[in-house]
C-alpha cells in the first residue's frame, strides 16, 4: 500500500533518464509510483498509468514525499501523466517536507496534479493551485500538446508551448533525455522528460 513503484526510506535515491508505469498499490495507499520518506531525485524520468484504488486520507499522490526535516525530493525534467484514481494528485509534498518541482510536465492526474506548500517553477501544470499562479514563475496551463498520449508517447509536437521554455540548470548542456538526445537542442532546454530535437543543429550540407 505504500509505493507501488519505489518506497525509499532513510535512503538516498536518484532516478535518472528511467520510466516509472503500470505500478498500482491498493487499500489506504500513498505513492502508487513513488513513496519518499528520505531523499529522492527524480531527473527526465516519465511516470504514467500508476494506479491507486484508495488514496490515503483523499489527497496522497502518486508521487508522494513525506520525509521529515531534512528529507528532499527533487523533480527535474519529468513528465508525471495519466495517472489515474477516484481522487489524490500527480506529486504531493506534506509538510516539513521539501520538494523541488522544475522544467516539468503535470498532466491528467486524477483531480489535482499538484498537492502541498512549494513553489513549482518552469512547468506545465493543468490544474491550478492557491499556491502557484498561471504566467508567474516560468509555470503555466497551456496544453503540452503530447505526440499521441492514447499511444503513451509523450513527446512534444512541433507546436507545443513546452518547447524552450524551461531554465538551463548548471550541467545540462552536456546532459542527455530520456531518449538518449542532447537534453538542449535549442537556447533553452525543453520541459518535459524529452527534448524536441532541433533540426538547425544538425549536419547542413550545401548541394550545387
Amino acid at each position: 500500500s505504500i509505493g507501488g513503484g519505489i518506497c525509499n526510506v532513510f535512503g538516498r535515491l536518484r532516478c535518472v533518464n528511467t520510466e516509472i508505469s503500470s505500478n498500482s498499490a491498493a487499500g489506504s495507499s500513498i505513492g502508487a509510483a513513488i513513496f519518499n520518506y528520505g531523499t529522492n531525485d527524480l531527473v527526465n524520468c516519465l511516470i504514467y498509468a500508476n494506479v491507486m484504488t484508495s488514496p490515503q486520507a483523499g489527497n496522497s499522490g502518486v508521487v508522494d514525499n513525506f520525509a521529515l526535516a531534512g528529507g528532499r525530493l527533487s523533480v527535474v525534467n519529468c513528465t508525471i501523466v495519466s495517472n489515474g484514481w477516484a481522487t489524490g494528485s500527480g506529486l504531493r509534498t506534506a509538510s516539513p517536507s521539501l520538494t523541488v518541482a522544475t522544467n516539468s510536465i503535470f498532466w491528467w492526474n486524477a483531480n489535482d496534479d499538484l498537492n502541498g506548500a512549494f513553489s513549482p517553477a518552469y512547468c506545465a501544470i493543468q490544474t491550478t493551485d492557491a499556491f502557484w499562479t498561471n504566467g508567474l514563475n516560468g509555470c503555466f496551463t497551456a496544453s503540452p500538446l503530447f505526440t499521441e498520449p492514447a499511444a503513451q508517447n509523450y513527446r512534444l509536437t512541433a507546436g507545443s508551448p513546452c518547447k524552450d521554455a524551461g531554465f538551463n540548470l548548471a550541467g545540462m548542456a552536456a546532459a542527455l533525455d530520456l531518449d538518449g538526445n542532447r537534453r538542449v537542442s535549442g537556447d533553452r532546454v525543453d520541459i518535459g522528460a524529452y527534448e524536441f530535437p532541433d533540426p538547425s543543429r544538425g549536419t547542413v550540407f550545401k548541394i550545387q
